[in-house]
């Protein structure tokens, strides 16, 4: 059975056109020239698609070794390794037999192009590049890959360990008024949205002491400010003598920063959430808080690195939210970290890889 007669096996689901929701792709050209054009083209049709390129066959397999992408992009007329025997080898392998690959040449004879499919090429596009056939042809295979309902299917290069712990997003609070309090938002929240917040650190920095002070809020506003989003949270109940605390900071934003941070670092809300599936590259999330795809998150890992044993003073790591959906009265939401200490990630990595029955520190965690 040749590669034209094999299924190409990867979960189909409804996409929108220029979706804003993030995939890789790895532009692969000896060219320089021709790798400029097809990335500007790319960024401009997929602003929130990560694009990286190599010069060669060999370049693009030491990058894929360090991280599968989603989709290539790739010459067949290089030096060394050409991309036929780049297909090839990629399809030998068990991390990347499934990859999709659309190769892009100037070998317009039928024997190159069947040649190629047989090789294992999920499709063929001439140069010169029709590039609205191309974007079609990206958008077509990323329906295939967007909102799958497991995220250890979208981080492939990675192994995966399930588990339930607490977690949270963490955003700056902005300045309180009588009845909320404003925040400094990554995401676009809907107006009348109820999430569930944890204000100890903004309770502690108001003198305020409360015995629970995880509380559900609600949402009244909602505004772009340059390149994030501000939002305005009721609280109910409104904390005993928040009136009083707020009389000190005379609704001034600036003197709310000096009154508390002292130049330092800024006061936060949590949003709780839980860790539902684990690996090197990401987490799969759950919870009130509604995610947007193409967002950018910061997430407090510390209930994670305690329950898994962890050696390291990082506690925190900026996450891309790859895909997001509603579950119920809940959201779910696959979260790849961007900025995370590496000795974390290999700590986290080592811990799936061992694949053992979770230890008694691991058992299921009550929601928050």
């Amino acid at each position: 059975m040749t590669w034209l007669e094999k299924p190409f096996i990867i979960q189909s689901t409804k996409m929108q056109r220029h979706s804003a929701s993030d995939l890789e792709i790895l532009v692969v050209d000896d060219e320089p020239m021709v790798r400029e054009v097809v990335v500007g083209n790319l960024a401009e049709k997929f602003p929130t698609f990560r694009i990286r390129q190599a010069a060669s066959g060999n370049a693009a397999l030491a990058m894929i070794n360090e991280r599968v992408p989603d989709l290539i992009l790739a010459d067949l007329r290089m030096p060394g390794l050409n991309g036929f025997a780049m297909t090839r080898l990629l399809r030998s392998r068990d991390r990347t037999r499934h990859l999709p690959i659309i190769v892009i040449s100037g070998l317009k004879d039928t024997a190159s192009v069947l040649k190629a499919l047989e090789l294992g090429a999920t499709d063929y596009c001439v140069k010169p590049i029709d590039f609205e056939l191309l974007v079609r042809k990206i958008e077509i295979i990323a329906a295939r890959l967007l909102n799958l309902p497991d995220l250890a299917k979208r981080n492939r290069s990675s192994p995966r360990r399930r588990l339930q712990c607490p977690s949270a997003s963490i955003m700056t609070v902005a300045y309180p008024e009588r009845e909320g309090l404003w925040i400094d938002s990554p995401l676009d929240i809907g107006e009348g949205e109820p999430i569930l917040v944890d204000g100890s650190h903004f309770f502690e920095a108001l003198r305020l002491k409360q015995d629970k002070p995880t509380w559900w809020t609600r949402v009244e506003h909602c505004r772009k400010e340059a390149d994030q989003y501000q939002v305005k949270l009721l609280l109910d109940p409104i904390p005993q003598k928040y009136d009083e605390q707020l009389l000190i900071l005379n609704r001034s934003k600036d003197r709310f920063r000096r009154y508390f941070t002292n130049g330092q670092e800024p006061i936060v809300l949590e949003f709780p959430c839980m860790i539902q599936n684990l690996s090197g590259g990401g987490v799969l999330v759950g919870g009130t808080l509604p995610w947007k795809a193409g967002s950018l998150v910061t997430l407090n890992l510390t209930e994670l690195i305690h329950r898994l044993g962890l050696n390291t003073n990082e506690t925190r790591g900026l996450a891309m939210v790859r895909w997001a959906k509603k579950s119920g009265y809940q959201y779910q939401a696959g979260l790849r970290f961007e900025t995370i200490d590496e000795d974390l990630r290999l700590q986290i990595m080592s811990y799936c890889l061992r694949g053992a029955s979770a230890p008694s520190a691991l058992k299921m965690a009550d929601r928050v």
